[in-house]
């Protein structure tokens, strides 16, 4: 019974795959800077090492600063076949360990592929699940950064 909900699941997210990547037309990446009031300094835009902890702390530091967070793994990944088929994997793995997660939804947080770069985008509860949300992101094979663009959810 195991082996056929793990296949049944594994089918319907490939299905998902396939639809969200290939048959979805995607519009032109459009590049946008933090806007900045006049003179006022300029936004510190630069990620943090990747030794910085993921503290709720440091979190709420980097968001005030730069409206995300930016980590990077650890190390060189090697170079990633940046095909369709490796980012609907690398989305559909993610989103499984959200879905696994009992205080993480995959149905709030939006996970985009480009090549070895994810960014999150969604609300979570507090700071700390972003942080667990960009630790299990950077767990995944064939990652290398991830940007968060996630926030905290007001009540």
């Amino acid at each position: 019974m195991k082996y056929l909900f793990l296949f049944l699941f594994g089918a319907a997210c490939g299905v998902f795959g396939y639809i969200h990547f290939v048959e979805t037309p995607r519009e032109a990446a459009v590049v946008s800077s933090p806007v900045e009031k006049p003179h006022s300094p300029p936004v510190d835009t630069t990620p943090a090492p990747a030794d910085k902890p993921l503290s709720a702390a440091s979190i709420k530091d980097e968001l005030s600063r730069t409206g995300q967070v930016v980590r990077h793994k650890a190390g060189e990944v090697g170079a990633t076949l940046a095909s369709a088929t490796q980012r609907a994997r690398i989305a559909t793995v993610i989103n499984a360990k959200y879905t696994l997660d009992r205080d993480l939804s995959s149905r709030a947080i939006d996970v985009d592929v480009d090549g070895t770069k994810v960014t999150l985008r969604g609300t979570v509860a507090n700071a700390d699940l972003i942080a667990r949300a960009i630790t299990l992101a950077l767990d995944t094979e064939g990652v290398g950064e991830v940007v968060s663009q996630l926030t905290v959810e007001t009540r």
